[in-house]
């Protein structure tokens, strides 16, 4: 069951149900129970692979603590995290090494040789994965003590509201609440509700709708208009892709506070960002951060005597893992790359963009709207290699999306623009339809982040915040089609 199918819905209320009329002293134990059922619901072999993980944590933890000097303990835990890091990356490249191995044997007249085909990315292994290393470098660093009661660490690697698409949580943030288990409070299970239903609405009715009209809009490509029918894929897919990991982040946020466990952020206006290095701080904030710690810094810091060459090429380094993360095509590769050129270019050219806006008052006050615009518009053609099969098929879209650019920018003829986009496909309801959801969505994505406005709309008369519930009830209701379809991210 996906976290945003029916089955998923009512698997939380029951369990929250008896989570609520448990005592105090079997909470942490039940929390563990759920998340290997909810993980069993999806194939036994994943349950099986995460609490071999949790056993190998939890024993290495514990010998860290125990061993005779730093020295042991640095090998310890680059041995422990060698291991993990190989078992994710066995998985993530299994398919790639699979059809090279096929190719290898075919070539050289080994065909009877034969390479299972059917091993599958376990679900969200590289989370826990990622919080597992977490966990051993920070009682490594000192910065945590290993936890001796194995629920508890059972608990944070398996929780199952973030194991499927985060967020990547800390082990000093996660352990101290399970250990502390109380009375959730009704302020704290009312904000949960809240973000659940908000992100039903974007699943089911932003990201869900739209990845319908991709698929309507990719019969169209062909067509006299197919370069119109690109450059609406490219911008679609980026919204789509957004709307549907938010919402998954905020399904997943909204069930821990249901259990009383509070999660980090994820997402923050990340197309409001006024540059890209500012864009991957609000994107998949605990990846990034997570990278940033583990990865970049310590690698910029061994570099950092080679100056802006050491510098970009930390830069690089973490982009390029951010894109295996993704997958090992060559499009990841590439999609890496080049969000990594553009962060290099961005960083060493700020300083000399800062003074030359701070000398031009006019092109300073437009530029909190030119620099997101800009932004946005280097995340959608770099989203496109995420999206497509292949490199050639992602640099076809962003081909046709440049022209259908180019042309509108300089032949400013809005009128027949528009008249051939509704000839690949999309109808006017349609474009009704997402235009209303989007604009929906991202007001209450500003309302979120702003505290005055926060606080307006939780002071506001009961009767009006539930009038906004059954709003988006409604849109949910009336407007999404209520297919199963998984996250995108669950294949991450």
């Amino acid at each position: 069951m996906t976290i945003a199918s029916i089955q998923f819905f009512l698997f939380v209320l029951v369990a929250t149900y008896i989570y609520h009329s448990l005592a105090l002293k079997h909470r942490a134990k039940y929390l563990l129970f759920i998340s290997y059922l909810f993980y069993l619901s999806w194939d036994i072999k994943y349950a099986a692979l995460m609490s071999l993980v949790t056993i190998f944590v939890y024993f290495t933890a514990l010998k860290i603590k125990t061993a005779q000097s730093d020295k042991d303990n640095g090998k310890l835990v680059k041995l422990a995290v060698g291991i993990l890091v190989l078992l994710l990356a066995f998985y993530k490249s299994y398919h790639f090494i699979q059809g090279s191995l096929s190719q290898l044997s075919h070539l050289v007249g080994l065909n009877f040789l034969s390479f299972p085909s059917k091993i599958i990315l376990p679900l969200g292994l590289s989370y826990y994965i990622f919080k597992s290393i977490n966990y051993l470098v920070d009682i490594y660093l000192n910065k945590i003590d290993p936890e001796t009661n194995f629920i508890n660490l059972a608990n944070y690697i398996s929780f199952f509201p973030q194991s499927v698409c985060g967020p990547i949580q800390k082990a000093q943030d996660f352990l101290p609440q399970i250990k502390n288990l109380s009375e959730v409070s009704p302020d704290l299970l009312v904000s949960g509700f809240r973000l659940i239903l908000f992100g039903a609405f974007k699943k089911l009715v932003v990201a869900d709708r739209l990845f319908e009209e991709i698929d309507t809009l990719f019969v169209y490509t062909n067509s006299a208009n197919g370069a119109h029918a690109y450059w609406l894929i490219a911008y679609f897919y980026t919204i789509q892709l957004y709307a549907d990991f938010s919402a998954a982040t905020d399904i997943s946020i909204g069930v821990a506070r249901l259990f009383g466990i509070q999660s980090p952020k994820n997402f923050n206006n990340p197309f409001y960002a006024p540059n890209i290095q500012e864009f991957w701080r609000r994107w998949h904030m605990t990846l990034t951060s997570w990278l940033s710690a583990y990865v970049f810094t310590p690698l910029w810091l061994r570099l950092r005597y080679f100056g802006k060459f050491g510098l970009c090429f930390a830069i690089l380094t973490n982009m390029l893992l951010i894109g295996m993360w993704h997958g090992t095509h060559l499009q990841f590769l590439y999609f890496g790359l080049i969000q990594g050129a553009l962060i290099c270019v961005s960083t060493l050219t700020l300083e000399f963009r800062n003074k030359f806006f701070n000398r031009h008052k006019t092109l300073n006050a437009l530029r909190k709207y030119i620099g997101p615009l800009i932004t946005f518009h280097m995340v959608v053609v770099s989203f496109v290699f995420i999206q497509a099969s292949s490199l050639p098929a992602a640099l076809l879209i962003i081909k046709n999306f440049l022209i259908c650019l180019r042309s509108l920018l300089l032949d400013l003829n809005l009128y027949e623009f528009i008249a051939k986009i509704f000839k690949v496909g999309l109808y006017k309801s349609h474009l009704a339809r997402i235009f209303i959801s989007l604009v929906l969505m991202e007001t209450v994505h500003l309302a979120q982040s702003n505290l005055a406005l926060k606080q307006k709309y939780l002071s506001a008369p009961l009767f009006l915040r539930w009038a906004a519930y059954y709003f988006l009830i409604i849109f949910i209701v009336f407007l999404s089609n209520f297919i199963d379809r998984p996250f995108v991210y669950n294949l991450f």
